[in-house]
């Protein structure tokens, strides 16, 4: 045994240690020891009791310590506008007729507030790391609200140049990369920073060739991610063909453009050939899927392709929900049912998707996503004394297929306590949510979408 003790800040003990590490231990009565808001060892609470002297110990018997969870894709400015949309709107028409006149209503102190909202969600659902959509209009106020909260964000800016509605969101090529250009000058794309940029464009046949190109050249210059949503939908590769004038796929020609290589993150993508998987594969080009029966097509091949994938949560048109052990479960749950799929993504690549490959996807793979020494002290203990969660013969097909973020009991973000019994300890979360409540009727009724809304049940105002 040492004759003395290392000094740490933290020793979390006691619980379940869901590692994801390179062996992908799992360590029972485990524990983790954090020094400078970094992991200084993982193993048994017996051994590093004897290998570190803590200035607090955290009890965590009872409990599954798990890497902080990272959803690869949320647009954060939209959680005013929760469960407002009806769920019969199709994509097109969410983003024209609802999504722009919203965002065009709101002001900077309302976009930062919609987005502290969306920390909170995501803290308390256990996630750490975000993949901020490309989405927000004063992502400098937005930054403010994500450091203040605490957790990790890589986030862009609306950037577009072919459409032309509405005014307020109308760009040249020219302005939309010198937006881009300006966020990444502001924030930076350090990975190693708790709130940093991307490089940014909305994609889906909105943005001409030249701002492609800008904007991966943008990415190059500043070390940053090249962020952009593709292939969505099957009208959409013909229609971008059409629109540019060539005949090869999304994929290819994002190739031939200099925009596919491994800083680059391409959302959805659900319209794909062999070819362009295959590419995909050699450029090493991201892939994240979103919650839904979709986020398993062309699964199998993009991972024998060597694809790395994440799961984001993505709107609130899509999900309404943050937590992406949700998005997690629903598609483990849709390969199990599947005769044809059975075994294609098990509950370990499922927690992969949104841990170790989250983390991948947004470059970060070297600072979070697993629990190893080195890494920043990104940890989430779920409550295992739950229904959910007994028995617990295996943790890992626990927290895919029968539990989600709402065991959550506590998060720590770089070795900071930020949730705690399940309540956050950096936010006013009653103030919070009452103030958010009032802005969201405000913003709502502005944009002129108050009236368009009809609730399919009749809603009864009570007495006097």
């Amino acid at each position: 045994m040492p004759s003395e003790r290392r000094p740490c800040d933290l020793l979390v003990a006691g619980g379940t240690c869901v590692t994801v590490d390179a062996r992908r231990r799992i360590v029972r009565d485990g524990a983790v020891a954090i020094a400078d808001g970094a992991i200084a060892a993982v193993g048994t609470a017996a051994e590093l009791a004897q290998r570190f002297a803590p200035a607090r110990t955290l009890d965590a018997t009872g409990k599954v310590i798990a890497p902080g969870l990272v959803n690869a894709h949320l647009h954060m400015s939209q959680h005013l506008f929760r469960g407002f949309v009806p769920d019969d709107v199709d994509a097109d028409d969410y983003i024209f007729d609802w999504a722009v006149p919203y965002y065009v209503a709101l002001t900077p102190e309302e976009e930062r507030l919609a987005v502290t909202l969306a920390c909170c969600d995501l803290l308390r659902r256990g996630v750490t790391s975000v993949g901020e959509a490309g989405t927000m209009r004063f992502p400098l106020a937005c930054a403010e609200a994500i450091a203040q909260a605490g957790l990790r964000a890589a986030l862009g800016r609306w950037a577009w140049d072919l459409v032309d509605r509405p005014a307020a969101l109308r760009m040249t090529t020219g302005e939309a990369l010198a937006a881009v250009g300006q966020l990444l000058d502001a924030l930076g794309a350090d990975p190693r920073a708790r709130v940093r940029a991307m490089a940014s464009v909305i994609g889906m046949g909105c943005c001409s060739d030249a701002l492609l190109r800008g904007a991966a050249q943008l990415a190059e210059r500043h070390g940053a991610m090249l962020n952009l949503h593709q292939s969505v939908s099957p009208a959409e590769g013909p229609a971008w063909q059409a629109q540019a004038g060539f005949a090869a796929a999304p994929v290819e020609h994002l190739d031939r453009l200099g925009a596919l290589g491994p800083n680059v993150r391409l959302i959805h993508l659900l319209e794909l050939d062999a070819a362009e998987i295959a590419l995909l594969g050699a450029r090493d080009a991201k892939v994240v899927r979103c919650l839904g029966a979709t986020a398993i097509r062309h699964l199998a091949a993009l991972r024998e392709a060597g694809v790395a994938i994440a799961l984001g949560t993505d709107t609130v048109n899509v999900s309404n929900t943050v937590d992406v052990l949700r998005a997690a479960h629903l598609a483990a749950a849709c390969c199990r049912e599947d005769p044809e799929r059975v075994g294609e993504l098990r509950a370990e690549a499922a927690l992969e998707m949104c841990t170790i490959d989250g983390a991948v996807s947004l470059g970060q793979e070297a600072l979070v996503g697993s629990l190893e020494a080195g890494k920043q002290a990104d940890l989430v203990l779920f409550d295992a004394e739950r229904p959910e969660w007994v028995p617990n013969f295996d943790p890992v097909a626990n927290l895919v297929y029968s539990a989600d973020g709402g065991s959550v009991d506590t998060v720590l973000v770089g070795g900071e306590i930020l949730v705690e019994g399940g309540r956050l300890t950096r936010v006013d979360e009653p103030a919070l949510y009452a103030e958010a409540r009032a802005v969201a009727e405000r913003v709502v009724a502005r944009a002129g979408l108050r009236a368009r809304r009809s609730a399919r049940w009749p809603e009864v105002a009570a007495a006097g």
